[in-house]
């Protein structure tokens, strides 16, 4: 689990990235999730829509399904030490999107 985000580092293994916290805790991440939390993270404190997020993700041409969004959010708030339910850093903005603080 990762509890401070400062400066990421990212290390390929495999077909999986090495997210390091300032504290030298690391987490291995899948491609998506890590390319998820890079687009959150570059544009931190706004508000991104589902579609936004999904469509630079996953494309436009791709086969799954908007569900595919919600259930990389909630892997990313467990890796990252986050409660869904009193989310600290990964927020959903109701009917609309996320956002990273």
């Amino acid at each position: 689990m990762i509890q401070k985000l400062g400066k990421i580092n990212r290390k390929k293994r495999g077909m999986r990235y090495v997210l390091e916290d300032i504290d030298g805790k690391s987490v291995e991440l899948p491609a998506k999730e890590f390319d998820l939390l890079a687009l959150l993270i570059g544009n931190q404190g706004k508000t991104l829509k589902k579609e936004y997020l999904f469509g630079t993700v996953w494309g436009s041409d791709t086969e799954s399904e908007m569900q595919t969004l919600h259930v990389h959010i909630n892997r990313l708030r467990q890796k990252l030490g986050d409660e869904p339910k009193n989310a600290k850093r990964l927020l959903t903005v109701w009917g609309v999107g996320y956002k990273f603080v």
